[in-house]
């Protein structure tokens, strides 16, 4: 349940370290037990993903769930989501934001 199609990530990464933030790029399809091991090298860590395919639409608010309970419970971590996949999520999850595109992305993360 990894997304697979990485443009989106590869753009997003590239606005980011434009505006000056400091990435570090993983790549498509990191299984979430690896991202895990991000909590021992850093104090606090931004996540972003983008659905465009996967997790499945109906598997996307598990997935999340299990995100904040694996990577985010505990920390001062968060996650960003984008893509088509995550239209149809209607809980909240503390620590996860679901974004409407790159732009209100990185609005976002400059305020």
């Amino acid at each position: 349940m990894h997304e697979i199609h990485e443009l989106g990530l590869v753009f997003v990464n590239y606005l980011l370290l434009n505006q000056g933030y400091k990435t570090l790029y993983l790549g498509e399809s990191v299984p979430m037990k690896d991202l895990e091991d991000m909590k021992t090298y850093f104090d606090e860590v931004t996540f972003i993903s983008y659905f465009t395919v996967q997790p499945e639409y109906e598997e996307v608010e598990a997935y999340l769930e299990e995100f904040k309970s694996t990577i985010l419970e505990g920390t001062s971590n968060k996650f960003y989501v984008l893509g088509k996949q995550t239209e149809g999520v209607t809980k909240s999850f503390e620590g996860i934001s679901i974004q409407k595109g790159i732009q209100n992305l990185i609005l976002e993360l400059q305020s």
